[in-house]
């Protein structure tokens, strides 16, 4: 069965307004580089370089249940050490 994901209003208007594409948060949430849980939430988030040639990184928040994913909320951070885990 395969999983469907929603992304809230919020969340559209967010990676609209942070120019932040779909299909990029998709390539993350199937396939991060890390995947964190936190207060009954998960975080995946992958590092990547700007065009610039910066390194950030992009969590993706989201609830999971039944085969349903609901994004919650994507942000992309210039602060990689911050959040990222060391294995």
């Amino acid at each position: 069965m395969a999983t469907t994901v929603r992304y809230t209003d919020y969340v559209r208007k967010r990676l609209d307004r942070r120019k932040i594409s779909l299909e990029l948060v998709s390539a993350v949430l199937d396939d991060p580089e890390q995947l964190i849980e936190e207060r009954g939430r998960k975080i995946a988030q992958s590092r990547w370089t700007t065009p610039l040639g910066k390194r950030h990184l992009l969590r993706v928040v989201y609830e999971e249940s039944d085969n349903k994913i609901v994004v919650v909320t994507v942000y992309d951070t210039s602060r990689v050490q911050k959040y990222w885990r060391a294995s």
